[in-house]
């Protein structure tokens, strides 16, 4: 009889372990953020909405990303002239490769493959909104290009059945630049 207890109290506790710890499935988290800019020259409203889905199957992952930023300028020239400008840029990007979950810390390696990355940007109220809109698409997709093939590494804060607290470990280049590492809580979709 205490044989018997004590196996199932191990296979108990391996049950309660695993499921405590198994990251498989859709988790995703989003954050918003908002400034307004009021200056001599002009005033304008800046707001980005930002989005994170990972996707983890055993030792894999898919993850997207997306931003979208809204800044709404009016400026008045010193000749009086008003202008009304708004940019709209939606960045998107994905890539997938292998994860490791060990000892509370989550690795994602990205596989060699380019990342995909797509931006559409739009500018209204201003001559010429065609050539600043490349000058803006380009590097913000060549950034995001960067970033998606970097490994990252995250401290598992906590892991339940419908959420999931990540915090970033940063890299001895980004402390000694003064970054602060930060906390993401996902949500099982």
């Amino acid at each position: 009889m205490k044989r018997f207890v004590f196996s199932f109290i191990i296979v108990f506790l391996s049950i309660v372990s695993y499921a405590q710890t198994n990251l498989d499935g859709t988790w995703f988290c989003s954050d918003s953020q908002s400034e307004t800019v009021d200056k001599e020259q002009g005033q304008g409203d800046l707001k980005a909405v930002m989005y994170q889905t990972y996707r983890f199957k055993g030792n894999a992952f898919e993850a997207e990303s997306q931003a979208k930023i809204t800044m709404d300028i009016s400026a008045e020239s010193t000749d009086g002239e008003k202008a009304d400008v708004v940019f709209r840029i939606d960045v998107t990007g994905s890539n997938s490769g292998t994860l490791e979950f060990k000892d509370g810390i989550l690795t994602l390696t990205p596989d060699k493959k380019k990342p995909k990355v797509t931006v559409d940007a739009d500018v209204e109220g201003i001559p010429g909104g065609g050539l600043l809109k490349s000058m803006v698409a380009n590097p913000l997709k060549k950034e995001l290009a960067n970033e998606l093939k970097k490994v990252e590494k995250y401290k598992v804060l906590s892991v339940t059945a419908t959420e999931l607290t990540l915090q970033e470990i940063l890299t001895e280049k980004e402390i000694k630049k003064g970054d602060k590492a930060e906390t993401l809580v996902f949500t099982r979709k």
